[in-house]
């Protein structure tokens, strides 16, 4: 897919498949000043060398500054790497943990009615300043901790950890079985 800094990019509907880095974000990578709302997507068994398989937010020494404040006003900070999934699927993502994705940094990553299964690895914040928030969504059978890291949030009581009954991974059919939670 590819990295995203210093712009905002919408997501919809997409597929990224067998998507391979050298170092981190096999399937996209967000550094600072980068913002991704995704939806209605798909990461399919892509792989990193240096973790987040699937995806990778970092803020970094040239992320931009939230500018001054002026007393009495209020000033909007936008989160300096951000990367908003909703309705996506993370799947057999593989590499160096954490294969499922990760945030560091000041990064920010909320993953919302959405699956993540059969990762070599599961999700994990690398960093206790970032910001991990999964709620509403299956994790499901990733090696290890499913979520893992020092910014967790209590475990939320609408996550699940069920099959997911896929109808056809190996084709790329990927959409819930019969009998699937929903």
């Amino acid at each position: 897919m590819g990295r995203v800094d210093g712009s905002v990019a919408t997501l919809s509907n997409l597929r990224v498949d067998r998507a391979n880095a050298g170092g981190v974000g096999g399937g996209l990578d967000v550094s600072a000043g980068g913002q991704v709302i995704a939806s209605f997507c798909v990461f399919v068994e892509c792989v990193s060398a240096q973790g987040g398989g699937a995806f990778h937010v970092s803020c970094n020494a040239a992320a931009p500054s939230p500018g001054k404040r002026v007393t009495g006003q209020a000033t909007a900070v936008a989160d300096c790497a951000l990367l908003s999934m909703t309705h996506c699927d993370v799947l057999l993502a593989r590499g160096a943990a954490p294969a499922a994705g990760a945030v560091t940094g000041a990064g920010v990553v909320r993953v919302s009615s959405s699956i993540v299964a059969g990762n070599q690895s599961g999700l994990a914040c690398l960093d206790p300043r970032a910001t991990l928030d999964v709620a509403c969504s299956d994790l499901y059978q990733n090696g290890g901790a499913d979520l893992s890291g020092g910014c967790l949030p209590t475990a939320s009581a609408t996550n699940l950890s069920v099959d997911p009954r896929l109808c056809d991974l190996p084709a790329r059919f990927v959409i819930l079985g019969v009998g699937a939670p929903r």
